[in-house]
């Protein structure tokens, strides 16, 4: 069993729709006027502060995509501000391992007219910033904007846009920045992306969150590796399976939003033997301090792997004279939710009938 990172598409043929437009195409919008919210796509908790300013409220949206047989995503939390119903900002809120590469790659895609880039602190973190003007079809034309980038060390990067509706073109970088340390919301899911501040939610299940993919969340995909055909669970998340290489002896499948709370899951079908007998036969690095909790019903809890470093908790499941194993990583792989298989609950029953149907 061994881990992998699966990196999440930047979409940024994005000028073709308004920023009021991606909200609606996101669900039916939120507004709040202030107070404790969770970014359902990715996961982020935030508190939005009241402003003082007449008529002001914000307005909170999201979407996603599967694509590519649903082996590529692309989501996105949305964070409008009004005053008296009439755009003034806006802020998009992505979290992911992107396509492009590092920050200074995922920024310089960003299709801005007149651009320019840099680094910066920001917030006690460190940025790449890339400034100018974006186009949007409709009535909004070109804004200024700002599209900035941070990086943990084995982590998801956190990627913002933020539109600045009520400034005028042309505006100097310099205000830009200064503007960018003066918002809230910026600074609020900087701060929650950097503390690990999430909270469980599932995005699929929430109102202001829409698919505009071509691909079903909800579907049948066939497993190469296990032979399994397994139904996805209509459980809230938003799941990704990736299509196994020649090297892979497993299937893996991962939690894409959220995206917070890292999860990814492998699944490896082992005929004529038992679990117990795999799980005695694994030769990886073990221990028994840090078990699996929260296992439904009809699995056993196996052993955690240390594998590169990294913590699997491994559980398993005997079925037709073959052993059915799932191993769960997460990032981080210790704390908060870290082994924890509750929420893959409808997922394990998945696993197991299409197991059974073999």
């Amino acid at each position: 069993m061994s881990s992998l990172r699966i990196r999440v598409a930047l979409v940024l043929a994005l000028a073709a729709v308004s920023l009021t437009g991606i909200a609606l195409m996101s669900g039916e919008p939120i507004t709040v006027k202030s107070g404790a919210v969770v970014l359902p796509i990715t996961g982020l908790a935030i508190e939005l502060p009241a402003d003082t300013r007449d008529g002001f409220t914000w307005s909170l949206a999201s979407s996603y995509a599967l694509s590519n047989n649903g082996t590529v995503f692309d989501g996105r939390d949305v964070i409008d501000e009004k005053i008296k119903d009439k755009l003034v900002a806006g802020c998009w809120v992505q979290v992911g391992y992107f396509n492009a590469g590092d920050c200074r790659a995922t920024v310089a895609q960003a299709e801005l007219a007149d651009a320019w880039s840099e680094e910066r602190d920001l917030f006690g973190i460190h940025w790449c910033l890339r400034g100018g003007t974006f186009e949007f079809d409709g009535d909004l034309g070109k804004v200024p904007a700002v599209v900035m980038c941070a990086h943990r060390d084995g982590r998801k990067d956190l990627l913002i846009y933020r539109f600045f509706i009520d400034m005028p073109l042309g505006t100097a970088r310099e205000t830009l920045v200064a503007a960018l340390a003066k918002a809230p919301v910026v600074e609020r899911a900087a701060l929650a992306w950097q503390q690990d501040a999430w909270a469980a939610v599932k995005p699929r299940h929430r109102p202001e969150v829409r698919d505009r993919g071509d691909v079903a969340p909800v579907r049948t995909v066939k497993l190469a590796k296990s032979g399994l055909t397994l139904a996805l669970p209509d459980d809230g998340f938003v799941w990704l399976v990736r299509a196994p290489g020649e090297e892979d002896a497993v299937d893996w499948l991962e939690i894409m939003a959220p995206a917070m709370n890292e999860a990814n899951i492998e699944i490896m079908r082992i005929p004529g033997m038992t679990c117990q007998e795999v799980f005695d036969g694994i030769t990886t690095e073990k221990r028994y301090d840090a078990p699996p909790s929260n296992v439904p019903t009809g699995w056993t809890a196996g052993p955690t792997l240390v594998v590169d470093g990294k913590w699997e908790r491994v559980v398993g499941r005997s079925v037709g004279g073959s052993a059915i194993l799932v191993g769960l990583f997460n990032v981080p792989d210790q704390g908060r939710g870290a082994g924890d298989f509750a929420k893959l609950a409808p997922m394990l029953e998945a696993i197991a009938k299409a197991a059974e149907a073999l």
